[in-house]
């Protein structure tokens, strides 16, 4: 399986041709193992708007690439994680990004996580993907991999909702 998504598409054609498309903005989230402080990025989320999103299992995605370097700007909650792995080891090309727990701690809002800022502006649940480990501490290895990528579109919708709501 290449991709999840959560709104009607006929095919891979057809998410590449609107992969090419521009766009102002759209939201990103990865899902992330940390194995001794050594992050291994399962998937990347892309969210072209509040409700719809793709999940790609592999990082480096031609075609998550090409929704990255064909947007104006990337929304992305806690881009310091994220943009040197995205950039250095799967060769992301952002024209511009922000960061939502900037944003909301630049705004005075200390309680900065995503399921925190999706409650209290969206009124929307944020489900953690640690509600999908069997162990404590298991991390993202041995979960559903397509249940966690959608909840990583559930987060990249969120992240770009909440840089309208903040």
């Amino acid at each position: 399986m290449r991709v999840i998504f959560n709104f009607d598409l006929d095919s891979i054609e057809q998410l590449q041709v609107i992969a090419q498309e521009h766009r102002a903005e759209i939201g990103l989230d990865t899902e992330a193992v940390d194995l001794d402080r050594d992050a291994v990025t399962l998937g990347v989320a892309i969210a072209l708007d509040k409700d719809r999103g793709i999940y790609f299992f592999d990082p480096g995605d031609s075609i998550a690439k090409d929704f990255v370097r064909n947007s104006d700007n990337v929304w992305l909650q806690n881009a310091s994680f994220d943009i040197p792995t995205l950039q250095n080891k799967y060769g992301y090309q952002f024209n511009h990004f922000d960061d939502t727990m900037i944003l909301a701690y630049s705004a005075g809002i200390l309680e900065k996580n995503l399921s925190s800022l999706s409650q209290e502006f969206l009124h929307k649940d944020n489900p953690s993907v640690t509600e999908l480990w069997k162990k404590p501490n298991q991390g993202n290895i041995g979960v559903d991999h397509a249940r966690l990528g959608g909840m990583s579109i559930l987060h990249a919708c969120h992240t770009l909702e909440l840089a309208h709501s903040l």
